[in-house]
């Protein structure tokens, strides 16, 4: 059993800051690291990644958030003010990614940036994202799983569960530090991103199992049923791409 204890916030003074926001925040500057340090190697403008960062930042937020408050409407729609209290917390991965990947990709094609290389190094800068962000959520004990004996467990009011937020923000972390040494060897764009589509899917589906108090249609989340179809189609783009190139690693 892990030792845990929520931090919803941190008081400095007279002001208190809450960690979820905290994190994500710090989950977004880790990202944009990433991707300034790969656009740099590919010799692409830097300043691109600055604009990028920021469509993802808004188009993300505004993804995850939309999609959360519908499937949690009949809370909402008592509290229409609660959905725009972002700092709270409460937004679905899923809902960020596919409204931040239409805005993005189509400042890749109005820019003419090679789009596959691009959202190789938006995989990286991603998974980096993913691993602070996932901190957040964490910290402040959102996405309790199911009740457990198993070591990873953590107490959560006098009962020990799974804290698949931790698994989530491993996930996140995993991608990157196996992913970022081979990067190099890896020629062929569009690997890495649809190694990304596989690894998360894939993890994402088993971590939504454990998961206690999400909303399910036939015992499955709205999000594993999204991992499914982006899982298949995660691995329908790597033989893609590697049938473009017979010697995708160097």
């Amino acid at each position: 059993m892990i030792p845990y204890h929520p931090i919803t916030e941190i008081p400095l003074g007279p002001v208190s800051i809450k960690t979820w926001g905290l994190m994500v925040a710090l989950g977004f500057l880790a990202a944009l690291l990433v991707g300034i340090a790969e656009t740099k190697r590919h010799q692409i403008k830097s300043d691109h990644m600055y604009n990028i960062m920021l469509l993802g930042i808004i188009f993300g937020m505004l993804g995850g958030r939309l999609l959360y408050v519908i499937i949690h409407w009949s809370h909402y729609s008592q509290n229409l003010i609660g959905i725009f209290k972002l700092w709270e917390g409460g937004a679905i991965f899923y809902g960020g990614f596919f409204l931040a990947a239409a805005a993005i990709v189509f400042y890749f094609r109005k820019h003419k940036l090679p789009t596959w290389r691009m959202a190789d190094i938006s995989a990286l800068a991603i998974a980096a994202g993913i691993f602070v962000g996932r901190i957040g959520c964490y910290l402040i004990g959102d996405h309790m799983g199911k009740v457990t004996d198993f070591v990873t467990g953590v107490t959560y009011y006098g009962e020990i569960r799974h804290n698949t937020a931790m698994y989530s923000s491993l996930v996140g972390l995993i991608f990157f530090l196996v992913i970022w040494p081979l990067r190099k060897k890896i020629k062929t764009s569009g690997v890495i991103i649809s190694l990304f589509l596989i690894w998360y899917s894939f993890t994402r589906f088993f971590i939504d199992q454990l998961r206690d108090f999400d909303w399910r249609v036939y015992g499955l989340t709205g999000s594993q049923y999204l991992s499914v179809v982006i899982l298949l189609f995660g691995i329908y783009l790597l033989a893609q791409r590697l049938y473009r190139n017979k010697k995708p690693f160097a």
